[in-house]
């Protein structure tokens, strides 16, 4: 699935001063209209009489007028408070599900509104709910689920937004607001959490900033920086003055929902003798970060998307047109480096005027809990104790599958598969991020059986079917009655003792993000 190209070609740190963000840093004001005292005319002329008690003149009523403004405070922080109240009392969509088979048109339509309005997050209960739906309220959700897919897709690549004011605000109250409006966070190095580097005071106007762009503006003027390391979580924040400068990024860009800065440039080729200088090639090893709640799949940055040029226009080629450059994404870090190697250009350059490019980037799609429940003494149960052709479930651009869950030689084998609608890149067989999903299995009242192994059995490039084996522990095989299984569902089974379940998460979607990104004024290494 392909998505919106983002350019940040354009694309600014510090907003401009004729923005106008909303208000939600600590220091602000609002200004409410005040209700004309009763008697009090509209005129051609100023009124000269207090807003707050109507009596007086305003020199001489300072104390009301002291009144009034912290009135028009006290009311909008009321209105906010209200607000968020008002959010906060959502309905339960089991409630909501029920009002979609009211007698009542206007219960229905209100209903699937409030349903679509608590997005993404119902997602599993509405699909539960679809399931066991007959006659319109089926319809209904249908419709529901195909709204929240869409989404909950959309959330998953558009960049998280931050709006913010703050005036004179510490800096780590300020990255607190930001990680909590954008879904993302960053480890603070002690001096930041607690100590007086996080103290510093900034003040800041981001309205619609991405997490990137509001990270950057925040370091610039508390003088921080964003530090890199191999092991997780992978990124912190520290104080500039104690790093001396070693670490820090050279030339950036927030690209969408990326960071890409250059961390180094090298010479490549020979030397030129002193007495014939002529241009060599460069290494430009660019460090590719991405925000912390996203989960990456693949990275690739085609070498035929790179355009750079020197200071006046000179052209400076990729040494390979044809080569795609693609890192593995690292465990449990945010951050990965791709070196792009550059022709010697023409004659000889201090630095690259622009240095331009399209990274394609696949992101996982909304994670979703698939689960089974076996039926014990249910129809159509198999004489050998195994449960086959098992229930098929499709949400989005997935259908995942139960094969078989079967006893064998005193262990619980449960195969799966998985199929999205649509061929994809990251489904190779090199990339492992599927495979390592595993499958869960248990008994509804609570008790977990232990993974012995998981294994591919065949994959394709939509696709695989695993093979999991689980052991039973001190339950006898025997007792275990795997019945026929059901899709969905959860707690006790119709029988009322315990039965089987089967539960694999795996991403609804996998997309497909191209990326543009622009870096200006990276110096060279010296010819």
């Amino acid at each position: 699935m392909r998505t919106r190209v983002y350019d940040a070609v354009l694309r600014q740190r510090a907003p401009s001063p004729d923005r106008k963000p909303a208000m939600l840093g600590t220091a602000f004001s609002t200004t409410i209209p005040q209700p004309r005292p009763a008697g009090l005319r509209r005129t051609g002329k100023k009124s000269s009489r207090c807003p707050a008690c109507g009596s007086g003149s305003q020199s001489a009523c300072r104390r009301q007028r002291r009144l009034c403004g912290r009135l028009t405070t006290v009311v909008a922080l009321t209105l906010i408070t209200a607000t968020h109240a008002a959010r906060g009392r959502a309905e339960p969509p089991e409630l909501l599900v029920q009002r979609l088979g009211s007698g009542r048109a206007a219960v229905r339509e209100q209903a699937a509104r409030d349903l679509v309005a608590l997005g993404p997050d119902v997602l599993p209960a509405v699909v539960a709910a679809r399931d066991t739906a007959t006659g319109e309220p089926r319809f209904r959700l249908e419709g529901i689920q195909r709204q929240l897919e869409r989404l909950a897709a959309s959330r998953a690549v558009e960049p998280a937004t931050v709006s913010l004011a703050a005036r004179e605000v510490p800096a780590r109250e300020a990255l607190a607001s930001i990680f909590a409006e954008s879904g993302s966070r960053i480890d603070l190095d002690p001096l930041v959490s607690t100590g007086g580097a996080g103290n510093r005071p900034v003040t800041l106007a981001l309205d619609r900033a991405t997490f990137w762009e509001a990270i950057d503006d925040l370091l610039d003027r508390a003088g921080l920086s964003l530090a890199y390391a191999p092991e997780p979580p992978g990124l912190a924040i520290v104080d500039r003055e104690s790093t001396d400068g070693r670490g820090r990024d050279g030339p950036v860009v927030a690209a969408g929902p990326l960071r890409v800065a250059v961390a180094r440039v090298e010479p490549t080729g020979l030397p030129p003798p002193p007495d014939q200088p002529r241009s060599r090639g460069a290494r430009v090893t660019l460090r590719v970060a991405w925000e912390p709640r996203l989960e990456p799949l693949m990275l690739r940055l085609p070498a035929r998307s790179i355009v750079a040029e020197g200071p006046a226009g000179e052209a400076v080629p990729p040494a390979q047109r044809l080569a795609v450059i693609e890192a593995a994404i690292p465990d449990g870090r945010p951050w990965l480096d791709l070196p792009l190697q550059l022709a010697a250009p023409a004659v000889p350059l201090d630095s690259l005027g622009m240095l331009r490019g399209t990274m394609v980037v696949w992101l996982a799609g909304r994670e979703h809990e698939f689960h089974w429940n076996a039926i014990p003494g249910g129809a159509g149960r198999p004489a050998a104790g195994a449960a086959r052709g098992g229930a098929t479930q499709q949400v989005a651009a997935v259908e995942v599958s139960l094969l078989e869950a079967v006893r064998r030689d005193g262990m619980l084998v449960v195969r799966t598969r998985v199929e999205y609608a649509a061929a994809s890149e990251a489904l190779a067989s090199h990339h492992t991020w599927l495979a390592s999903r595993p499958v869960r299995a248990s008994l509804t009242d609570g008790l977990e059986f232990r993974q012995v192994e998981q294994r591919v059995e065949s994959r394709s490039d939509r696709g695989m079917t695993a093979a999991a084996r689980f052991d039973l522990g001190a339950l006898d095989p025997g007792a275990l009655d795997l019945g026929r299984f059901d899709q969905g569902g959860s707690g006790p089974d119709r029988a009322g003792s315990p039965g089987l379940q089967i539960r694999w998460q795996v991403p609804i979607a996998i997309h497909e993000v191209p990326i543009d990104f622009a870096l200006r004024g990276i110096p060279l290494a010296p010819p």
